[in-house]
């Protein structure tokens, strides 16, 4: 079965050619497991970029690494990049020259030419249903011999949308110069201290003062918290309200909010990383209900707990700040006052860039890679022990009610050795959408071993059918 997958931004188009290996054929947008070619369009240019896996895979390495580096802002000027016969240098603007199939290609690509491109792989990365199986190896950014911030030479990685459209913005405004605000006092004609002694016309309005307090005024500073509506700053000359409202009152804790010495960050294991957002992805699934209205994708930076508990967010695009009732977060996380009143748990914690599509999608990406490849957790090694749970288990995940869908729902199932369920995930469409109506929710237990990947688990593919019959498969 062939598929054709097209990913559009306005300076950019990437079109997908491949075929299925049959698994959910029948699906409204079945998998695409292997690609046959690649075509990569630029606004302006008339031949396009082509080839095959090798190529694509190339392409991706390249754009990602040296658009990681542009927005890092360790060295001035990127170094340049190449994988293969692709290659990215920052010339005149970002040139990039390539050997496809149809010979070689030299493109003088704009900054926003770039981030189209970037946008369109970033794209292609978020989909789930198309080469799953491709591995993108990126470099962590390299630190400046002198001056380099260490803050920011943490790694952008893959999934350079909601930053990416923000920070590149940034890079193309020049540098702000000093503005130096006027002192009111010099448009002031000087004042007679008794009325029978005249102003002399030689004399000089005081000079303003330069203290450093008001040097730094004169400054334009751009401020880290998040943006916040319009509505929330009365207009001049007018009072704030007296009384706040109760939506006022409740508000997320900030990611300023978070004492790094007391959560920090979980760098050393992608096997946990990878469970918080399984779990994450999940319970936002289940609470997002009305998925309309959303013209613009709602980009935030969301942190969560070892158990997956979202702890804080905070809007990374301005649609994302005015938007955020139409998404669940703000359901998720403790209130601000309340969190002030309790004692802050020692917790580790996990940041993910998340975003809310138009299309109703939750994209979910870790915003900084971490070494080595997650797993599902220690394989059990008792197969009689694996055979024996598969039949416990049966009256655990078995429907309470006759089901409304009318495809199979897949999952992976994991479980100990007691028998305990600790761990699923959606393998299927479907599976995300009737989820609800599977008791996975409400039978599945957060272990701490489990989530971190040292305890032995036995691995399942439950299968729910139309007819509500169910189907439980040791995983190999």
């Amino acid at each position: 079965m062939s598929i054709r997958r097209q990913y559009s931004l306005p300076n950019c188009t990437l079109i997908l050619d491949g075929i299925s290996d049959g698994q959910r054929a029948n699906e409204a947008r079945p998998l695409m497991s292997t690609l046959v070619n690649a075509e990569c369009h630029i606004s302006g240019q008339k031949k396009p970029l082509t080839g095959g896996m090798e190529f694509f895979q190339q392409l991706i390495t390249v754009v990602s690494n040296y658009t990681q580096e542009l927005l890092s802002k360790v060295v001035n000027v990127p170094r340049a990049q190449q994988v293969g016969n692709v290659r990215l240098e920052k010339g005149q603007e970002h040139r990039l020259t390539a050997q496809s199939e149809q010979g070689e290609v030299d493109w003088q690509l704009s900054t926003v030419q770039l981030f189209d491109l970037t946008e369109a792989i970033d794209q292609f990365l978020a989909d789930g249903s198309t080469l799953p199986a491709l591995q993108v190896g990126l470099q962590p950014t390299r630190r400046a011999a002198q001056g380099a911030v260490s803050a920011q030479a943490a790694p952008i990685g893959l999934g350079l949308s909601g930053l990416a459209a923000t920070a590149l913005a940034f890079y193309l405004v020049p540098a702000p110069t000093k503005i130096t605000l006027p002192d009111p006092a010099a448009n002031k004609a000087p004042v007679n201290k008794t009325s029978d002694q005249p102003v002399k016309s030689n004399s000089k309005p005081p000079a303003p003062a330069t203290s450093p307090a008001s040097a730094k005024q004169s400054v334009p500073v751009t401020s880290t918290s998040p943006v916040s509506s319009p509505s929330a700053s009365p207009s001049a000359g007018s009072s704030p309200a007296s009384t706040p409202s109760p939506a006022a009152s409740k508000k997320p804790i900030e990611k300023s909010a978070i004492d790094p010495k007391i959560n920090p960050q979980i760098n050393d294991n992608p096997t946990q990383v990878a469970f918080i957002e399984r779990k994450l992805r999940r319970e936002i699934n289940q609470k997002w209900e009305d998925r309309k209205g959303i013209s613009n994708k709602l980009t935030y930076t969301v942190t969560a707990d070892e158990e997956g508990k979202i702890v804080s967010y905070v809007p990374k695009n301005p649609a994302a700040a005015s938007k955020k009732e139409q998404v669940p977060l703000a359901k998720m996380v403790p209130d601000a006052e309340q969190a002030e009143t309790t004692e802050a748990p020692t917790k580790k914690i996990s940041d993910f860039s998340l975003s809310f599509t138009p299309n109703g999608a939750i994209e979910i990406k870790r915003d900084k890679l971490l070494a080595g490849n997650p797993t599902d957790g220690q394989p059990l090694a008792d197969a009689d022990r694996v055979k024996s749970l598969a039949k416990d288990m049966e009256d655990k995940v078995k429907l309470s009610a006759t089901p409304t869908f009318k495809s199979d729902l897949t999952y992976r199932v994991a479980a100990d050795e007691s028998g305990e369920i600790v761990d699923y995930d959606p393998l299927n469409q479907a599976a995300f959408d009737y989820e609800k109506e599977t008791p996975l929710p409400a039978v599945t237990k957060y272990d701490a071993a489990a989530a971190s990947g040292t305890k032995p688990l036995a691995q399942y593919t439950v299968v729910y059918r139309p007819d509500g019959k169910i189907e439980i498969k040791p995983r190999q």
